[in-house]
C-alpha cells in the first residue's frame, strides 16, 4: 500500500531468486513453452491459424450444400424442359396419342 508522501513505499524489490530466473533461461523446452503461451495470450498469428485449422471441415460443408442447390436447380429447369417436350397437358398430345392408336389397332 502507498501513500502519496512517501515515494520509496513504491519501489520494486530488491532480492531476486537466481535459480528461478536460470531455470526459465537455461531450459529450451521451458522457454519455448513460456514463449509459446506468451504468443497464445496475446493473440498471435498462430492463434489465427489454430482457428482456421480447428473450423476445416467446415468449409467444403458449406461448399457442398451451395453447389447441392445449384444442382437442384438445374435439374428442376431440366425436368420442366423434359414434360415440354413429352408433350403432357397439351391438346396435341392426345390428338397424336389417338392417331397413333388408331393406327395401330384400327380402332
Amino acid at each position: 500500500m502507498s501513500t502519496p508522501g512517501d515515494p520509496l513505499l513504491n519501489l520494486p524489490p530488491t532480492d531476486v531468486k537466481v535459480t528461478d530466473v536460470v531455470d526459465h533461461e537455461t531450459d529450451p523446452r521451458k522457454r519455448a513453452q513460456l514463449e509459446a503461451l506468451g504468443r497464445k495470450d496475446a493473440g498471435d498469428f498462430n492463434a489465427m491459424w489454430a482457428a482456421r485449422a480447428a473450423h476445416m471441415t467446415d468449409g467444403p460443408s458449406v461448399v457442398i450444400s451451395l453447389l447441392t442447390g445449384l444442382v437442384d436447380s438445374v435439374l428442376a429447369q431440366v425436368v420442366k424442359l423434359l414434360t415440354a417436350a413429352q408433350g403432357e397437358n397439351n391438346s396435341s398430345f392426345y390428338d397424336l396419342a389417338a392417331a397413333s392408336l388408331h393406327d395401330l389397332t384400327d380402332v
